[in-house]
């Protein structure tokens, strides 16, 4: 560890304890220690009047006070030697030859004066006038600076790109926090408003289905009451003599016949929702259409006219029935489409037709399995529709709404046809175990009508 400054050691010896300043009047009281005449004096009374040592505590007789003329002359020369220390500090003198200080040495880095130029601490080392070293280490200096102010320009620059980067990061985030909540409530809404139309529609559905089995249920209730009345006729019958029940035997066979229970198809219905995701986009065939026919350049309209267009002969065109089919045809698979129908005319009828159906002026017989409306009633056919209308009553349906719009769901594997009124939801009629065995097509037929594909 380097030694104290001797300097500093002296003036601490000539420092008084009370006041910590140099000396004045130094006096020595009986335990040794030395003080200020001024400051023991103003020292506070001990018991008995005795003087306490502020230092070792001792009580010494106040009178009993010794001045200290050596130590008197010891401080004023500390105090000298405290003057020049600060002169030379000041005047830039040489606090070893109090010499001005002229020389700046090389290796030590210090400032020297002429006569430490020429002692052996320095005489071998290189030293340079103030006014010269300082020059050139001011441009060493200036150097530096520059190469820091350039870099701290640089760490700067590269500090406020990074502020900017990630302030935009942190705008990105919130705009896109706010985004995202924007879009989830927009999709809450959305698919708040889905399930309230959802729910509604589905109420509507449940009381169309209770009312359609209410109506089933009342429609075989009703079978009940006159199957009734023939069980007891027949009954009583089976008691009479023979010669009466020969006699009335061929005509109550008629009304058993007649009277036979024809079972409900067992059929599950899908709702409409999952008969979209088999919806196929049908238009038109323009060469099957009969020459009355006009479709509209889309294909997915046809309207009757009483006038016969000149078109080019074409065997899949229908020349006497006023029909036409679609351009796709079916093999396989599930299929749905929908077809606005006409609020005049006197009929159409729509469903599917085997691709060899009849064509010419000859009725096609079979091929066919259509619904539709001849007059005002409506019918369901397995041949051309006008051979039906004198036929079994047993092809005409009895539908408590008119029809505007028709579903029809196509099964093939299953051989199944089946038609929907779409704005009650509500089945018509279904084509079971049907034997398509060929490619079919949506089939149209209309007179003094237009029907449109939606």
């Amino acid at each position: 560890m380097a030694a104290a400054n001797p300097l500093q050691s002296l003036k601490a010896d000539a420092t008084c304890p009370i006041c910590l300043e140099f000396y004045k009047d130094p006096v020595t009281i009986d335990c040794g220690h030395n003080f200020c005449r001024a400051c023991i004096l103003g020292c506070p009374k001990g018991l008995g009047q005795a003087l306490q040592c502020p230092q070792c505590r001792v009580a010494c007789a106040r009178v009993r006070l010794r001045a200290n003329r050596q130590l008197q002359s010891i401080v004023e020369s500390v105090r000298q030697l405290s003057l020049q220390q600060e002169r030379a500090e000041e005047g830039g003198l040489c606090q070893e030859h109090e010499e001005k200080l002229k020389l700046f040495c090389e290796e030590d880095k210090k400032l020297i004066c002429v006569i430490c130029r020429e002692s052996r601490d320095h005489r071998s080392h290189t030293a340079l006038p103030i006014k010269e070293a300082t020059m050139e280490y001011k441009d060493e200096l200036q150097s530096w600076l520059h190469l820091l102010m350039k870099e701290k320009e640089e760490i700067m620059a590269s500090k406020q790109k990074v502020e900017e980067k990630f302030k935009a990061i942190k705008i990105k985030l919130v705009t896109g926090r706010q985004r995202l909540v924007a879009e989830f409530q927009r999709l809450y809404q959305r698919l708040k408003v889905q399930e309230q139309d959802m729910l509604k529609r589905l109420a509507v559905m449940d009381r169309k289905i209770t009312m359609s089995e209410n109506a089933k249920v009342a429609e075989l209730s009703g079978q009940i009451s006159p199957l009734d009345a023939l069980i007891k006729e027949i009954q009583a019958k089976c008691h009479q003599s023979a010669e009466s029940f020969l006699q009335d035997y061929r005509s109550t066979l008629s009304r058993c016949e007649k009277a036979k229970f024809r079972e409900p198809e067992k059929i599950i219905h899908e709702p409409r929702e999952a008969w979209w995701n088999y919806k196929v986009p049908v238009t038109l065939d323009p060469d099957t259409a009969c020459p009355v026919l006009i479709l509209s350049e889309s294909g997915r309209r046809v309207r009757w006219t009483d006038r016969q267009e000149t078109l080019p002969e074409n065997p899949r065109r229908f020349t006497y029935d006023q029909c036409v089919l679609g351009t796709e045809g079916f093999k396989s698979g599930k299929h749905y489409w929908e077809v606005q129908l006409a609020e005049e005319g006197i009929g159409w009828f729509v469903g599917v037709a085997r691709e060899n159906v009849s064509r010419n002026q000859d009725v096609p017989e079979g091929g066919i399995w259509a619904l539709g409306q001849y007059v005002s009633d409506y019918w369901v056919v397995t041949t051309y529709p006008s051979s039906c209308m004198s036929s079994s009553p047993d092809y005409r349906l009895v539908l408590r709404d008119r029809l505007k719009k028709l579903g029809v769901y196509l099964d093939y594997e299953a051989g199944r046809l089946s038609f929907y009124n779409t704005e009650t939801m509500e089945h018509l009629y279904t084509f079971t175990k049907a034997s398509f065995n060929e490619r079919i097509f949506p089939f149209f037929c209309l007179w003094g009508a237009d029907i449109r594909i939606v």
